[in-house]
């Protein structure tokens, strides 16, 4: 089972992933692995201010060239 874990409930968001420990096809227990999420929403946030900027320089551009035209 993979779970996303929010940062709300362990002061960090990460990744849980889980994988039962079967003997004679009973869980006798559970292997539990997690990965942060930091990167990922650090690259989510930094792409989002770079579309930000797009949209505005976009904004800009169409400034100019509406301007010009006059």
């Amino acid at each position: 089972m993979i779970q996303e874990v929010s940062a709300e409930v362990y002061g960090i968001a990460f990744h849980s992933y889980s994988f039962p420990i079967k003997e004679n096809s009973q869980v006798i227990g559970v292997l539990v692995v997690g990965k942060s999420l930091h990167h990922e929403y650090e690259l989510l946030e930094k792409a989002a201010t770079l579309a930000d900027s797009l949209v505005q320089s976009t904004k800009a551009i169409d400034e100019i060239a509406n301007a010009s035209q006059f």
